[in-house]
């Protein structure tokens, strides 16, 4: 049918007062001359309004919003011109364009719903429809990161590196204060400025993680880095564990990492796994995907009712502390092939410094590996503790390397800067679904004394809601994790036997040189590093770790 029988063409201002108006629709002005909004433009802006309250478990809205997009998308089509020119002049973006964006956000779509199939298929219809659309071409890399295709991955981060900069009256940073919406400047100027430095970054860290890393130094020099992780201490975290432990050192009685193998009784292991298993009720009830960080604080003179609280009470004699009176415990679980790594950072206790500007360590940290055997062959990425605390003025000349070992315990002093290195990539960069692939599965606990609580003040924690310390919820019908980690009586018994007991634990294998200043470059830097996924890897100068700890606590101590 006719674009007029399928939705009818409308003013902008009845596309305003029609429901159909998006947060970008909002931001067009009502024109004199009545601008006519075709029926592709305000079928997209309703899916964009409803992509932003969608939760990827409303499978009627995911119904709704792809429902929208490839009417979208069919109107577009049946409109669109074949000479794919932009003219930031007109008030409206060209059929062929909406068509574009279309399937870019029927491909977010189905990302968020793990069709990464169908993702890929729209992401790669999007790049045919516009080849210079930087959007879908970054979608696209990420897809082939996680999934091992590394190869193709560089390939997609370099093209999208390579767009030219769009032309355009208004400054990026302008954007978002102008008074009118701008479809160029949200559509083409905004994505080229954030996708650039984006797929700067994963690339550079891609090439880190595959050792090539002479081919990164260019990349990072965009970015005005200065000091990057060095290129020895990727190898040792990848090599196989005899060549490792011939290029490190014994470092006994330096206060760093101690390692306990098999610290963990295999029954509570098992417990653990269980409980924090793909698709356990723990993720999805905490929201743990989307929400930022948080933290369960167990104080240690309640009586344990998970095997959360029983670990800790078993692992309590190996802490060599006297006086601990509670412990901060949170889970990550990671897929391998897509290994990240972790930020490097701090673990400090957040509403103090927000609430005073100081910063308080706990006396202990510590990492229970639930995964991982020891080597490298799994692809588990190891923990790099270095020895550098937030007040120091210089690099760390030396930091230690942790691999994960099932069952395993590793303790560190608490004001230590400490992260994961990305796991050793797969043989051949062989393709794998993150869905199947190994995951990295690992609790860590802070150990907290009565003399650190007593200064922590009793508005430090708070019983509602995943956040910071908080105390973990009673099993309801809608909270069902804490059950599904309760402790079988026989185990329970066992384990208050045992408590008693201590494991042997060994110094850590020391590392040195942990970071390698970078050739100095005269151009002045192109892009930032984008905050969402900096893992602090690659830094500019000694204070980026402490000012991005107050830039996001307590700004007014910069």
């Amino acid at each position: 049918g006719s674009r007029v029988d399928t939705a009818p063409d409308s003013s902008l201002s009845d596309c305003v007062t029609s429901g159909y108006c998006g947060r970008e629709i909002a931001r067009v002005s009502i024109m004199e001359d009545e601008t006519v909004v075709p029926p592709e433009l305000t079928f997209l802006f309703a899916a964009a309004d409803k992509i932003e309250k969608l939760e990827t478990s409303d499978e009627a809205g995911l119904a709704r919003v792809t429902s929208l997009l490839e009417t979208s998308i069919q109107l577009a089509e049946a409109a669109a011109a074949v000479n794919l020119e932009l003219d930031q002049a007109d008030p409206l973006p060209p059929a062929w364009l909406v068509e574009a964006v279309g399937w870019n956000k029927l491909g977010e779509v189905l990302c968020d719903t793990g069709s990464l199939g169908k993702a890929a298929t729209c992401f790669r219809t999007a790049v045919t429809r516009w080849p210079a659309y930087p959007e879908p071409q970054l979608s696209l890399a990420q897809l082939d990161r996680e999934a091992g295709r590394f190869t193709s991955a560089l390939r997609w981060f370099a093209q999208v590196r390579a767009h030219p900069q769009p032309s355009h009256s208004m400054s990026v940073g302008a954007i978002d204060e102008a008074s009118e919406w701008c479809w160029y400047a949200e559509w083409v100027v905004e994505p080229w400025a954030r996708c650039r430095s984006v797929a700067a970054y994963h690339e550079a860290h891609l090439l880190s993680r595959l050792g090539r890393h002479a081919e990164a130094v260019e990349l990072l020099q965009s970015f005005g880095v200065r000091w990057r992780i060095a290129p020895d201490v990727w190898y040792l975290s990848h090599a196989p564990r005899t060549a490792s432990d011939r290029r490190c050192r014994q470092a006994p009685g330096l206060g760093g990492p101690r390692f306990f193998r098999d610290a963990v009784p295999p029954e509570l292991g098992t417990a653990l796994r269980r409980g924090f298993a793909p698709g356990a009720a723990y993720w999805s009830e905490t929201g743990y995907d989307s929400r930022e960080y948080f933290s369960w604080w167990y104080d240690l003179a309640v009586p344990p009712q998970t095997a959360v609280d029983h670990l800790i009470h078993h692992l309590l004699p190996l802490v060599g502390l006297e006086d601990v009176v509670g412990a901060e415990w949170w889970v990550h679980s990671r897929p391998q092939i897509a290994d990240f790594g972790h930020q490097l950072h701090f673990d400090m206790e957040e509403r103090t410094l927000e609430r005073t500007g100081r910063v308080l360590n706990p006396a202990l940290s510590s990492v229970v590996y639930l995964s991982g055997n020891g080597r490298t062959t799994d692809g588990a990425g190891a923990t790099l503790v270095l020895d550098q605390r937030i007040d120091a003025v210089d690099f760390a000349d030396q930091g230690w390397l942790v691999r994960p070992a099932e069952n395993s315990f590793m303790t560190f002093p608490g004001d230590l800067l400490h992260g994961v290195i990305p796991g050793a990539p797969p043989p051949s960069h062989r393709s794998h679904k993150s869905a199947t692939s190994p995951r990295r599965l690992t609790l860590m606990i802070g150990w907290w004394t009565a003399s650190q609580c007593a200064e922590l003040g009793p508005t430090s924690r708070r019983s509602h809601g995943p956040g910071p310390a908080c105390t973990a919820p009673r099993p309801s019908s809608r909270i069902t994790w804490p059950s599904i980690l309760a402790v079988p009586e026989e185990l329970e018994k066992s384990l208050l036997e045992a408590r008693e007991t201590t494991a042997d634990g060994v110094d850590v294998n020391l590392v040195s040189p942990i970071w390698e200043e970078l050739p100095s470059c005269d151009a002045e830097p192109e892009i930032e590093i984008p905050r969402s996924i900096d893992q602090r890897f690659f830094v500019k100068t000694i204070r980026d770790f402490r000012d991005a700890v107050f830039a996001e606590h307590y700004p007014d101590a910069l």
